[in-house]
């Protein structure tokens, strides 16, 4: 972006922004002096003023040559400003005959005169060396110091030599065609240098480096578009143009096959395969790469520029779908789902016909070398055949292209077409297609000998096997060919046609059939590759997929003669170049214009004039379209309608030697001559009626099919009035200005790169170049004109509020916060760019600032940007810092808690431990008298029961028998309450399982919500216990469970023995004593019960008091953390407060001491300016008197000596008055000066001699007081004015004062002179 003005302070505002005037203004003149002082350092030092002169020549320059364009050469002298010529010497470097076509040729110590009126403003252009002398060779050609023709053309002829076929300029790259393989450790240290994005690494490859940071690369533009796609979501477009011969078909692969695998290159699923090392490729990838050599069999052609060369133009399209996965980076990737082809401009004359030393289309010559198996299979004529068998194929010595026979190219092709589905039966209607063209180029026709006017088809043996072929008898085929159907009215008359003109006709049918044959391969290539849901033969970006294109199109071209097909090849160009200067110079000349910033001039590459004159209205398309549909049309009357109307346009070039077929249009390339002759016929391209209906009735299932539909819409076409509108839509450049219309609407919607295919030289030999060749190609692309306008251009741009808000961190001056933002803006620029100087002299060359938005030169932005980083990194750390400092100290406030809780805890265990010891020393003694009691006790119930026995077993004898009768009933009760007991001791385990698992459960969520709480120690210990109690209530649990199932047995039992009771007396007894035993036992399972459920209470009322703490800690540990927070918050708000604080301060301070300075520097020069007054009225009044003193004396010298004594008393006493004037000037404090010696008061005293005034009264000649003047040059500041000591032999009262204090006096005197 560009712009000459920046917007600076008014001085209103300055008025209202002193203190930051101030400070510019004071390190502008503190930089001014730095470079005065250091302009007087440079001065002084010898050495450095001889490299200032020597500077000033500069000897190394270029020269124009008729053979090499330009040549190195040094200059003899310096070239005066009135010098109209000059001499110089020729400085061919070392390797130029190694580098340049017929370098030999050149006389490297040549001497020359040089005329300066054939360059610009009268000036040699200058190399560009370095240090060791040797010429620059940059990889972005921008950044040449002397940018023009010349510098170009060598940096690239330097490049193209050292094996380093890309270059920059800007966003362009321009490929050097290397005519070999490069080396292939080079080619592997480059592709791991430029595939960096295939090893999983994108973000260190080209998306986040600057460009500089890599060496050129088409990779660049490759990755850079993909990226682009990526994070914008626009499509993308890549247009290659150049000659035939620059490479720009293998450039378009090289392309290709990056896009096609840069996303499998990135992803995790890419692994090199163990044979080749390659990256594996999906499918749709495969197809993509696999059908190349379809279009290149088909398409492509030995020329004399190149073997390889491509016949045709070609739009590809890679569709890709976007995936969410986050991968190096990114939200998302995107994979390749299908592709799509549109071909432009077939050359289909090379069918029939090409030049010497060039062949036709390589699928041809890839036929006749197949099997001769395969070949009989296809048509049995084509056994044993070669290419001198047709006669459109001719004799060529060349069989071989890019190192590959045409038997390995053939296997090559029947796999492509494998790929698309052309095989079998396909494949052979395709070859036997194939056969019919060159069969009709077998075809030979003369005069018929019956009538002169018309022709026949004299090789009946090839009409014969081309009949054969199409399966259509031989006299249709020949009617058709050499006759023809003309409505006269409402009927038909036929007549016949020349020789020349049956040949034309079969010229153009081989010519339609095999254009039909390459739509078909297009229309089946696009078929195979594109996604299901888009129409791959149509331009369109109407879709879901992301697409990058790519357009490999003819370059510039210009011959000693240009046909229509130039004529078309130009035009699309010329479109080409209006879609580059559109996008990159007249939107930002607009974009400029807006902004209030001074544009550049684009008048030298625009070329809208030369579309109107070829596209318009009544353009140069228009007329040949008219000139078609008219009857009898020719190439004469088109040319002269076309000179008529555009008489005056000034891109028609008319001159008077041209042939009446012949015009001149000045393209933004160069002047091109075009031979009009075959215009019509070319533009034109329909095949006569009765061809058409011949070849309808063709068998070949493709031919047969094409030309019906073709047939078809010829049949559709408006007859009429409207036929002429019809016709004019028929016409090739009709259909080919609709096509780069189509592809021009299409690029619109996308973003557009270039790369620019150069042709070094014409023999296609490696590191060599042709400077004709070359400068003839930089001249068509236009490179220097871009490369010099975009040197001028701002490529970066922001709006000033982001620049205020983004970059306001950066300045350290207090601006008015009410100024607008666009002033603000410029002083805070002003400010950051101060210490940069461009080569202009000023630093506001580096950015503009615009109505609403700054305009950045590159690197500028990312400069400032940096600093914000580093400044932000700065405050960032201190935030940092400050937050560890917190987090340290609350994490030693938490261990210093944690070390008085564990001190707590061993201070508890330990009382504990000794309590528990206590405990057991007290249980130990109660044990043991408990024992001896329950000795007793044990001993007096053994005694009572063995009285028991022996009574019980008297009463059992009595008993026994009845007890025996009963024992059989009891028996069965008891097998009948043992199943009982059992299926009620398995519902009471039941139950207790249950309850376990219930409180498993409430013990799980438990332990859940303390997990939630940072666990200490406290915290782990309640766990235990919670885990312990728990336990131990499970237990006691299940006791008490037992115990009703025994209370519940016993109960049973208690009822059954007193059922017993009633039976057996003789067991009453014995029944009673155990009866009482059973109720004790209840009781004391009824005691332990209820000191269970004591026990239950307390482990619950324990755990809710725990609930309850944890639940109080949870709530002070947030509020504590809130506290905290809004501490740490208030800390930070402080710190930023503080910080500004001591900002303004500071600020404040620098103000203040500033304007104290400013208050002291002007007292000071007023001071100084009134002791300069005062002096100079000093030495106006010495200078006054002592000129009258002089003059006077020297009047009286000379006219009256004899009155020389009383003239000598007049003086001494002027002298005295004088005198006295000046003691009474430098007296303190006194106002009325006398005027002479008698007005002077008798008190006062001289200051300098102590003399008094009544002193000199009385003695007017004393002579102890002599004035002594030095008046050499008459100056009173040179004047040596002393007051002598007085006489020491004196009497007077003068002459009484003592030597020191004549001394002092004398000092005194002395000092106020000076």
């Amino acid at each position: 972006r560009i712009s000459s003005t920046v917007t600076f302070i008014t001085s209103e505002q300055a008025t209202n922004l002193r203190s930051v005037t101030t400070d510019i203004s004071t390190r502008d003149s503190m930089t001014k002096e730095g470079d005065v002082n250091d302009t007087k350092s440079d001065a002084e030092d010898p050495g450095d003023g001889q490299l200032a002169k020597e500077s000033l020549f500069y000897p190394h320059v270029f020269i124009t040559d008729d053979k090499f364009t330009w040549l190195p050469a040094k200059l003899t002298k310096p070239v005066g400003i009135e010098d109209n010529t000059a001499t110089v010497e020729l400085d061919i470097p070392g390797d130029w005959s190694k580098s340049t076509v017929d370098g030999e040729t050149v006389d490297r110590n040549e001497i020359r005169e040089v005329n300066l009126k054939d360059y610009p403003d009268y000036e040699l252009p200058k190399q560009n060396i370095d240090r060791s002398g040797k010429l620059l060779a940059e990889e972005d050609m921008s950044d040449l110091p002397n940018l023009h023709e010349a510098s170009v053309l060598y940096n690239l002829k330097d490049r193209h030599y050292r094996n380093l076929p890309y270059t920059r300029v800007g966003d362009i790259t321009v490929a050097m065609n290397p005519f070999h393989w490069i080396d292939a450790i080079e080619k592997e240290r480059e592709m791991k240098e430029k595939m960096e994005a295939g090893k999983g690494d994108l973000q260190d490859s080209f998306f986040n480096k600057p460009v500089d940071t890599f060496a050129p690369h088409v990779y660049e533009t490759s990755a850079y578009a993909y990226h682009d796609l990526m994070t914008t979501e626009q499509n993308q477009s890549i247009l290659v143009s150049g000659e035939s011969g620059a490479g720009k078909t293998e450039t378009v692969k090289i392309v290709l096959r990056h896009i096609a695998t840069i996303e499998n290159s990135i992803s995790t699923a890419a692994c090199p395969t163990e044979d080749t090392g390659d990256l594996e490729q999906p499918e749709i990838v495969s197809k993509i790469l696999k059908v190349e050599p379809i279009f290149e069999a088909f398409g492509n052609a030995v020329t004399r520029h190149n073997n390889n060369s491509s016949r045709f133009g070609k739009f590809t399209s890679i569709y890709l779908d976007k995936k969410e996965t986050k991968r190096c980076g990114f939200e998302s990737v995107y994979a390749v789902t299908g592709s799509s082809f549109v071909t432009y401009l077939l050359e289909k004359t090379r069918v029939v016909s090409h030049g010497p030393g060039e062949r036709s289309f390589h699928i041809f010559y890839h036929l006749l070398n197949a099997p001769e198996e395969f070949k009989a299979s296809v048509w049995d004529g084509l056994k044993d055949t070669t290419q001198e068998s047709f006669s459109y194929l001719g004799s060529t010595e060349i069989n071989q292209i890019d190192d590959r026979s045409e038997s390995q190219l053939w296997e090559a092709i029947q796999t492509s077409l494998a790929v698309i589905g052309v095989e079998g039966e396909k494949m052979i209607s395709l070859m036997r297609a194939l056969c019919i063209v060159l069969q009709l180029g077998n075809l030979t026709f003369s005069p018929d000998p019956q009538d002169a006017e018309g022709s026949v088809i004299s090789s009946q043996d090839e009409l014969l096997k081309l009949s054969h072929l199409m399966g259509i008898d031989p006299s249709v085929i020949e009617n058709a060919i050499t006759k023809r159907k003309v409505k006269a009215g409402f009927d038909w008359i036929e007549t016949k046609v020349t020789a020349a003109d049956s040949k034309d006709s079969c010229d153009a049918l081989a010519k339609k059939i095999y254009a039909q044959l390459f739509a078909m391969l297009k229309e089946n290539i696009n078929e195979s590759t594109a996604p299901a849901d888009i129409d791959a033969n149509i331009n369109s970006s109407d879709h879901k997929y992301g697409c990058i294109s790519m357009l490999d199109l003819f370059g510039f071209e210009s011959f000693k003669v240009n046909r229509f097909e130039q004529l078309c090849i130009n035009y699309a160009n010329e479109r080409i170049q209006h879609r580059y200067v559109v996008d990159n110079f007249l939107s930002v000349k607009d974009e400029y214009e807006r902004e209030g910033i001074e544009t550049f001039d684009v008048s030298d590459i625009e070329n809208s004039a030369v579309l109107k004159l070829l596209e318009g209205r009544m353009g140069v398309f228009s007329i040949l379209n008219d000139e078609c549909i008219r009857p009898k049309g020719n190439a004469e009357s088109f040319v002269y309608k076309l000179k008529t109307i555009y008489k005056d346009s000034y891109h028609l070039v008319v001159k008077n030697l041209d042939r009446p077929w012949e015009f001149s249009i000045k393209h933004f390339a160069a002047t091109v001559k075009y031979d009009a002759r075959n215009f019509v016929a070319r533009n034109n391209d329909q095949l006569p009626k009765d061809v058409l209906e011949c070849v309808c009735k063709c068998t070949n299932d493709i031919i047969h099919s094409r030309f019906e539909t073709i047939a078809s819409e010829r049949a559709k076409q408006p007859t009429g009035i409207r036929r002429k509108m019809g016709a004019a839509s028929a016409t090739v450049c009709t259909k080919f200005r609709n096509k780069i219309i189509e592809l021009m609407e299409f690029l619109l919607t996308s973003k557009i790169r270039y790369i620019r295919c150069i042709k070094p030289n014409e023999n296609s030999s490696p590191h060599t170049t042709d400077h004709l060749v070359t400068m003839r190609q930089l001249g068509s692309a236009g490179l220097v004109k871009a490369v010099n306008i975009a040197r001028e251009i701002y490529p970066n741009s922001l709006s000033h509020d982001k620049v205020w808000v983004r970059f306001r961190c950066l300045t350290r001056l207090n601006i008015d916060e009410n100024l607008e933002v666009k002033e603000k803006v410029s002083i805070l620029l002003n400010e950051q760019f101060k210490d940069q100087v461009s080569s202009s002299g000023c630093h506001n060359s580096f950015y503009r600032v615009g109505a609403t938005k700054v305009f950045f030169k590159p690197g500028q932005l990312e400069l400032i940007e940096s600093r914000r980083a580093t400044r932000k990194q700065k405050a960032a750390t201190i935030i940092n810092n400050r937050a560890k400092a917190y987090r340290k100290k609350k994490d030693f406030q938490t261990l210093k808690r944690g070390a008085i809780l564990v001190q707590a805890l061993a201070r508890r265990n330990k009382e504990q431990t000794e309590l528990k010891k206590k405990k057991d020393f007290i249980l130990a003694i109660q044990c043991a008298i408990r024992l001896a009691r329950a000795r007793r006790t044990l001993q007096k119930k053994k005694e009572d029961r063995a009285a028991t026995i022996i009574q019980n077993s008297q009463r059992s004898r009595i008993a026994r028998k009845e007890y025996t009768r009963y024992k059989n009933a009891a028996d069965m009760l008891l097998r009948a309450m043992k199943r009982k007991l059992n299926r009620d001791k398995f519902d009471a385990a039941l139950a207790v399982v249950v309850e376990r698992a219930r409180m498993d459960e409430r013990r799980k969520k438990l332990l859940s919500k303390l997990a939630n709480i940072e666990k200490d120690d406290i915290l782990k210990e309640c766990e235990v216990l919670i885990q312990y109690l728990g336990d131990e209530l499970f237990d006691e649990r299940g006791h008490v469970y037992e115990v009703r199932a025994k209370l519940r047995k016993e109960q049973e039992k208690n009822a059954q023995l007193r059922a017993k009771n009633e039976n057996l007396g003789a067991n009453t007894g014995a029944q009673k004593i155990e009866k009482t035993q059973l109720v004790t036992q209840n009781k004391n399972l009824t005691r332990r019960l209820s000191s269970l459920n004591q026990s239950k209470n307390t482990l619950n009322a324990s755990l809710r008091d725990l609930r309850l703490a944890e639940s109080t800690r949870a709530s002070e540990q947030r509020k504590s953390f809130a506290l905290m927070q809004n501490e740490m918050s208030t800390r930070i708000d402080q710190l930023n407060a503080d910080f500004d604080q001591s900002f303004q301060v500071q600020d404040g301070e620098v103000t203040r001491l500033k304007r104290k300075l400013e208050l002291a520097e002007k007292k000071h020069k007023d001071s100084e300016a009134s002791l300069k007054l005062e002096h100079q009225g000093i030495i106006d009044q010495y200078e006054e008197d002592l000129s009258n003193m002089l003059s006077a004396l020297e009047e009286c010298k000379s006219n009256h000596e004899s009155e020389y004594s009383s003239m000598k008393e007049s003086l001494m006493r002027q002298i005295e008055e004088s005198e006295a004037a000046l003691c009474a000037q430098q007296m303190k404090n006194t106002k009325n000066v006398p005027k002479t010696i008698d007005d002077v008061d008798p008190s006062v005293k001289c200051r300098y001699c102590g003399a008094s005034s009544d002193n000199w009264k009385r003695n007017p000649n004393d002579q102890s007081m002599k004035m002594k003047v030095d008046s050499k040059n008459n100056d009173p500041r040179s004047s040596k004015v002393k007051l002598e000591e007085h006489r020491t032999d004196s009497q007077s009262s003068v002459g009484s004062e003592n030597s020191v204090g004549g001394k002092r006096r004398s000092a005194l005197y002395r000092r106020s002179s000076r």
